[in-house]
């Protein structure tokens, strides 16, 4: 099972990252580039660091031999891709259907919600001791309290996107409301993890991933800043919201001091 999660990672990762530069590196080109037309700009630039944290993390999958460390960020990946399965059936007539940018879409939102599950069972199946160190309760707690309310925002968004487009910094679609529920969902989804599994090797992998999407969305975002045309409160909210989970993050992955280690010991 591990060799199968490797071989689809290593298969997923110039996928993932040929969707990063696309989006991220020509948001003004997407419809000639994309599956379908993105605006404003901001939207694909902020889709485009979510598709770097995936790239990261099946990257991280490909050089992995234990499957315990991948478990929580396959499933995260399986809600993510069903979602976004979801939003191209309801929203099938938005999509460039002429474009081989659509057909690798449609492939990879079919195939991905039936395999990545079957490959999380089997890794969770096989996952041997990977380390007895465990994230510390206040970790585990923030976490999972940042990832509940994401969840259930994600749901609400998928459900009645005009909820999102109400209240986003900048203009949403329907269909990009709800592509942007899928990636608050993975991020969502796998810091709830530690509840099922708290140990730290456990979950580092998905950790590092939603980091990286969420620093390449903030850089986006001083991109994309003439694009912020909702209300003040909704910039200064989501500002604040992204700023306060990076830093959660990175407390969380911080290197514990040896002292401190062996003092605990």
């Amino acid at each position: 099972m591990v060799r199968a999660t490797r071989i689809t990672a290593v298969v997923i990762i110039p996928v993932l990252l040929a969707a990063f530069v696309i989006l991220f590196g020509f948001p003004d080109r997407t419809p000639e580039l994309w599956a379908w037309t993105i605006r404003p700009d901001m939207t694909a630039v902020t889709i485009g660091a979510g598709y770097l944290g995936g790239a990261w993390f099946f990257f991280r999958v490909a050089r992995n031999r234990d499957p315990g460390r991948v478990v929580g960020g396959l499933v995260a990946a399986s809600a993510f891709t069903a979602l976004l399965g979801l939003a191209t059936l309801v929203h099938w007539d938005r999509f460039n259907h002429d474009h081989v940018s659509f057909w690798a879409w449609l492939g990879l939102y079919v195939v991905s919600p039936v395999l990545l599950p079957f490959l999380a069972v089997g890794n969770r199946r096989q996952a041997g001791p990977v380390g007895d160190e465990r994230l510390p309760g206040w970790a585990r707690g923030a976490l999972a309290v940042v990832g509940a309310t994401q969840l259930v925002a994600a749901a609400c968004w998928t459900v009645a996107p005009s909820l999102a487009m109400d209240v986003w910094p900048w203009e949403l679609t329907a269909l990009t409301a709800r592509t942007l529920a899928a990636f608050v969902a993975f991020t969502g989804l796998f810091l709830l993890w530690p509840l099922v599994d708290p140990r730290r090797q456990a979950v580092q992998i998905g950790l590092e991933a939603v980091t990286v999407g969420l620093v390449a969305t903030a850089i986006g975002s001083f991109r994309g800043r003439d694009d912020f045309t909702g209300p003040a409160a909704a910039t200064i909210a989501y500002a604040a919201s992204l700023a306060s989970v990076l830093v959660l993050l990175v407390a969380v992955q911080w290197p514990r001091r040896p002292a401190r280690a062996a003092a605990r010991a």
